[in-house]
């Protein structure tokens, strides 16, 4: 009996033990739980703390991209640049059976170039001015028509100039002159071969070799990255006389073909930022014969080219002609081109106002017919 109850009270005891030890062993469980859990979190928090900082890193990155991908987009200075060049090889005697002709034909461009070299505005023109005389030496034109340039005339020019040069102007603008000297000509200077240029067959070779000139002529004067350029030509042939009218020269008859031009850049509010002025003056002479004098073979310069070589210096006291011109281009910076084409102008065609008088005293009415064409 006694080692009966020795018996129970042995398994009471291990059976107590075992409940302890389930306790213990329960306990670590929820304790090794408890801590995977508590890991679980912490790593969970810790993983959402560095996704947030690189959520946040690259949302940053993004914003200094954006950021830097607007500050790449300021305002930068641009060249503007003009260039003509003038030839008289289609001027002719007169004979029996037609009039004699004294025809000047100028290709105009005005540009404006980004550091780089490339075109960031473009506008190209042509004037195509032709007087006529007889075998007398008499002119039978209209010296006093009112003469326009190619892309004025428009579909009255014969042919559609002004719409084949703006297909160029487009295809130009974003290029060095390298890639557009690049482009392929054919036997008659017409574009060979451009998908962009095929409706161009109107001959480009002159008209290519003057936009370098311009390109070449840019100057830093004020323009800058989203300003527009506009192109103005004015001429004349009123100074044209035949012969036995020109007492100094009555032997010989001259038809003048005087031209001015104004290339400017323009603002978002239409005040002009830069300014380049130039003129040619092209005189073709004939006897009494109806035979031309001049040397039609030499081309002809403009005045900003010849520089002192146009010979006005000796007499101006404001420099030569060129300087003038520079001066007063300067002078209507900040004005709008119908500001500019409003000063006053003195009974002998000089500026009325004396702030660009002291620095301009050549006449400056043909300036302002320019301008008024861009107003």
């Amino acid at each position: 009996m006694n080692r009966l109850r020795q018996t129970l009270a042995v398994l009471t005891a291990a059976a107590l033990m075992m409940t302890g030890l389930a306790a213990c062993s329960s306990d670590s469980s929820s304790t090794t739980a408890a801590t995977t859990t508590t890991a679980a979190v912490t790593t969970a928090t810790a993983a959402s703390e560095t996704t947030g900082s690189e959520t946040a890193g690259t949302s940053a990155a993004e914003s200094e991209s954006k950021t830097s991908s607007i500050s790449d987009d300021t305002v930068a200075a641009l060249k503007t640049g003009l260039a003509v060049d003038t030839s008289l090889s289609s001027s002719a005697d007169a004979t029996d059976e037609a009039d004699g002709l004294a025809q000047a034909d100028s290709s105009v461009v005005a540009v404006l170039v980004d550091a780089e070299g490339k075109i960031a505005a473009i506008s190209i023109d042509a004037a195509q001015t032709k007087v006529t005389f007889d075998k007398t030496g008499k002119i039978t034109s209209d010296v006093k028509a009112e003469l326009k340039t190619k892309k004025e005339l428009g579909a009255d020019y014969g042919i559609n100039w002004d719409e084949q040069v703006q297909a160029l102007e487009d295809y130009c603008v974003g290029k060095t002159i390298a890639e557009i000297k690049g482009i392929s000509l054919n036997a008659d200077g017409a574009a060979d071969g451009v998908d962009a240029l095929s409706t161009v067959t109107i001959s480009i070779s002159g008209i290519i070799n003057t936009v370098e000139e311009a390109i070449n002529n840019a100057q830093d004067l004020g323009a800058s990255t989203g300003d527009s350029l506009k192109l103005a030509v004015v001429t004349t042939t009123a100074s044209s006389v035949s012969v036995g009218e020109d007492s100094d020269a009555p032997e010989q008859g001259t038809a003048e073909i005087d031209s001015t031009y104004a290339a400017v850049s323009l603002d978002d509010q239409d005040v002009i930022t830069s300014a380049v002025l130039d003129a040619s003056k092209a005189p073709v002479q004939f006897d009494a014969t109806g035979t031309l004098v001049t040397d039609t073979t030499q081309a002809v310069k403009s005045k900003n080219i010849l520089g002192t070589d146009y010979g006005m210096s000796a007499q101006a006291t404001k420099g030569e002609w060129d300087v003038q011109a520079r001066a007063f281009a300067d002078y209507i910076v900040g004005k709008t081109p119908a500001e500019a084409a409003g000063l006053a102008v003195a009974e002998d065609g000089t500026a009325a106002d004396a702030d660009l008088l002291s620095s301009v005293t050549i006449h400056i009415g043909d300036f302002l017919s320019a301008l008024k064409k861009l107003a």
